[in-house]
């Protein structure tokens, strides 16, 4: 018979006691995170009501400006009811250069989305891309303008991608555009494609997904590592890392929904920006009240700022000239107006 060794019989518990405590420990993070991941946002208390700067800068561009977006040496500017998509511009909004003319010869494009001058990554070039024939082009004043093709994402048609974005590592991410919602990644190396998590509940959206997917937007910010998915009409953001991993959720918790004049459900975000340290939503209101407003976020969710921007429906942030720069049709030609950038500390 073996003898009892009450040595072993300690160390046996001790050992049932330290699996118990590494038990509990994954346990309370496991609910620490599942609680972390969904964060719910809703009033501000500071309001930033930002110091707009002379007309002269929107008055420079004869156009109407859909959307705008800083690059190195200035701005890139969407163009509405024009055969040039796009004008590159000096930081003083002095033109520079139409370039991607529409058409279907050398250099033109047949359209492109709301993704465009996003850093390639590549010797200094920005993209623009094409959605129809799946091409990710790219350009820079050192190119004179004229479209290099980069990469054909010819893999994601059966997605009709609309906007997409290029990580550091060469990957590219993308939104789907087929009338439905969710994100999707190619990597060129291996012609891998991999579909991320959706991110939020269909069944509880207030419009058809359909109608969401419509307005997508996405952004990536290198430094934080993070891809910020939202659609339009649902006041849900997604936060992924650069694998594909929901970070968290941040809902704005007092939305109500809003009908237009034809009675359809008004956007809830037509516009988002990510800085270093912040999250921008143009969150819109009644189509020509007046009170849409920009809602700044920390990337932990919380509210930081809310700053009126009028009839604005879209806006860029550039932290290089400290400026605020919204697309406000109301307010000039070009729409182009042009405020201080807030001090958000």
């Amino acid at each position: 018979m073996k003898a009892f060794n009450s040595s072993n019989s300690r160390t046996s518990r001790k050992g049932v006691r330290l699996v118990g405590l590494l038990l509990s420990v994954i346990l309370l993070w496991s609910c620490v995170h599942e609680k972390k991941r969904d964060v719910y946002f809703s009033s501000f208390e500071k309001e930033i009501v930002p110091e707009r700067l002379p007309v002269g800068f929107s008055d420079t561009i004869p156009l109407i400006v859909g959307s705008v977006v800083p690059v190195e040496d200035g701005y890139w500017c969407y163009l509405y009811e024009n055969e040039n998509c796009l004008l590159a511009t000096d930081k003083d909004f002095v033109p520079k250069a139409y370039f991607a003319r529409r058409g279907a010869g050398p250099g033109e494009v047949s359209n492109i989305s709301g993704a465009y001058g996003d850093n390639l990554w590549d010797n200094g070039m920005y993209s623009v891309f094409e959605p129809s024939s799946g091409n990710v082009y790219g350009t820079n004043a050192a190119n004179n303008y004229n479209l290099k093709k980069v990469v054909s994402l010819e893999p994601l048609r059966k997605y009709a991608v609309w906007k997409v974005v290029k990580l550091k590592d060469g990957r590219y991410v993308a939104v789907k555009g087929d009338n439905t919602c969710g994100v999707v990644e190619y990597d060129p190396s291996d012609g891998s494609i991999k579909e991320w998590p959706l991110g939020f509940d269909l069944e509880k959206a207030d419009v058809p997904e359909g109608k969401m997917s419509m307005f997508s937007v996405i952004q990536y910010n290198p430094k934080q590592g993070i891809i910020a998915v939202i659609y339009g009409n649902n006041p849900t953001m997604i936060l992924y890392d650069e694998n594909g991993n929901i970070v968290r959720t941040l809902t704005y918790s007092d939305y109500k929904p809003v009908e237009d004049a034809s009675g359809n459900i008004a956007r809830c975000y037509s516009s988002m920006r990510l800085t270093d340290d912040h999250i921008w939503l143009l969150l819109a209101g009644e189509m020509g009240k007046g009170n849409n407003t920009l809602m700044v976020l920390d990337y932990d969710g919380n509210p930081v700022a809310r700053i009126p921007v009028g009839n604005a429906m879209k806006f860029c942030v550039d932290s290089a000239t400290g400026r605020l720069i919204a697309i406000d049709y109301t307010a000039s030609e070009s729409g182009l107006v042009v405020y201080d950038l807030p001090d958000l500390d």
